[in-house]
């Protein structure tokens, strides 16, 4: 059987991916438009108070359109979560410039997390009431509690185990670290959503000195480990209550 013929100036090359046609670029970008202004009445009204009506209106687009994307306001509440919730967990995940301590870590990734509120103020204003940083949102019917997309979990997961590494280094009091994951992302929380709810709050400022308060609040008692305290297991897992 002959050989077919191989172009040598194409062999090896990939084939590029076909442009995405005009179609989808508009409903690429309707879509965004929705999200865009779904965070801001979502700030505003909250998700009960949220009405299609008003994302369709400040998104500049008909009902139809927002219905020819999402079936009903869940899931754009959602679709939102889903976006936002990749780029929040790339916050929280140790990074190699990251300080090798305990406190030196947690101070660099709540600044990433700061950072990423600000830049994200609207979706953080309904997040963070909503439970995002919490391992128990508030209420089943939280928008969070019904998320699939997990981040809620895994962000608690990195939370204790950054939570064990204080504990081994002796720079945090050996308690239950779920108790202390939940002391922590209670505390945050208030602080940060007074922050964000204030014209005149700068969440920067006041997130640094909440996580100043918590990191001396979960410090051992005179610098020594609670004796009264379990010790946790090398390796055991933290026992975490299903939502």
């Amino acid at each position: 059987m002959p050989r077919a013929k191989v172009d040598r100036h194409t062999a090896g090359t990939a084939t590029p991916a076909p442009a995405p046609s005009l179609r989808d670029e508009t409903k690429a970008m309707y879509r965004r438009a929705v999200l865009t202004a779904a965070e801001i009445v979502l700030a505003e009204h909250g998700v009960e108070g949220a009405r299609i009506q008003d994302i369709a209106k400040l998104a500049r687009v008909s009902v139809g359109t927002v219905y020819n994307h999402f079936a009903q306001k869940e899931d754009i509440v959602s679709a939102l979560l889903a976006d936002r919730e990749r780029e929040f967990l790339d916050t929280v995940q140790v990074r190699p410039e990251d300080p090798p301590g305990f406190e030196g870590r947690s101070r660099a990734r709540f600044e990433r997390i700061l950072q990423l509120i600000i830049k994200h103020r609207a979706f953080f204003t309904f997040a963070l009431y909503e439970g995002l940083l919490e391992s128990e949102p508030i209420g089943a019917r939280s928008a969070v509690a019904r998320s699939r997309g997990g981040g809620r979990d895994r962000f608690c997961d990195a939370s204790v185990e950054l939570l064990k590494q204080g504990m081994d280094e002796g720079v945090v009091d050996r308690q239950e670290p779920m108790l202390l994951q939940r002391f922590m992302a209670g505390a945050l929380r208030d602080v940060m959503l007074g922050a964000l709810h204030d014209p005149d709050g700068d969440p920067v400022a006041q997130g640094r000195i909440a996580l100043d308060l918590c990191l001396r609040a979960i410090r051992p008692v005179g610098g020594k480990q609670s004796p009264s305290a379990p010790a946790r297991e090398p390796g055991k897992p933290s026992r975490r209550a299903k939502p």
